[in-house]
């Protein structure tokens, strides 16, 4: 399946993207990026940093400063964050791009009949605005 994310509004350091007609705030703040109230990407950014999220959600900074390839790009100054969920079970690692973003999720969690779901999605290209 492909998505598409779109800045609907940039004003500042406040930005609405739309993500396949589902729209989200986002916001840069000067200890980290924030999305619909959740800190994503916290200050510091190092190796071993954790924070607390919504509902139990716990999130540690995991790698800094990384290069990855993803879909034949090749991002440099990555940073890997997992995001555990007490009640979702949802574990979920999340590769950003410094000026670009997210560039690689995997999410996994067990269902109730001890299977593995998985989900994988990748950055298949991006294009700077105005």
């Amino acid at each position: 399946m492909l998505s598409a994310m779109t800045v609907v509004r940039a004003g500042g350091e406040r930005y609405l993207v739309r993500i396949d007609g589902r729209t989200a705030s986002y916001e840069l703040r000067p200890d980290g990026v924030v999305r619909e109230g959740e800190y994503y990407v916290k200050d510091p950014v190092r190796v071993g940093a954790t924070w607390e999220g919504r509902e139990g959600a716990r999130f540690e900074v995991r790698a800094v400063g990384e290069a990855r390839t993803v879909n034949g790009t090749r991002y440099t100054r990555v940073i890997e964050v997992l995001r555990t969920g007490s009640s979702s079970q949802i574990r979920t690692t999340t590769w950003y791009a410094a000026e670009v973003g997210a560039i690689e999720i995997d999410a996994n969690t067990t269902s109730s009949l001890g299977q593995t779901i998985a989900v994988r999605s990748t950055l298949r290209g991006y294009t700077l605005g105005e």
